[in-house]
């Protein structure tokens, strides 16, 4: 197999998780839809780059480099960001 068909196989398989990630998010009541949409552009935009890959057209992405995070870092990360907005907020209220 060709690195460009182990490619474009890489990039079904992430298209894949994105749509399944919509599925399961979009039927849980309390998340709003907009978290759940997210990833369905995603899941597109994937399918497109794994038929590019296949075809063998070259193109720049971002993701070269994927930093391997657990749950909880990510966990971590978000929350410390959230905390932070908030604290920057409340500090130009009235």
């Amino acid at each position: 197999m060709t690195p460009s068909l182990n490619e474009s196989r890489r990039f079904l398989r992430l298209a894949g998780d994105d749509l399944a990630a919509f599925r399961a998010l979009a039927t849980i009541p309390h998340i709003r839809q907009a978290l759940a949409f997210f990833h369905a552009p995603q899941a597109i935009e994937k399918s497109l780059k794994a038929v590019l890959f296949a075809q063998g057209v070259e193109f720049r992405y971002g993701d070269e480099v994927i930093p391997t995070l657990g749950s909880e870092e990510v966990d971590a990360i978000a929350a410390q960001m959230l905390d932070w907005a908030a604290a920057v907020i409340a500090g130009m209220e009235p």
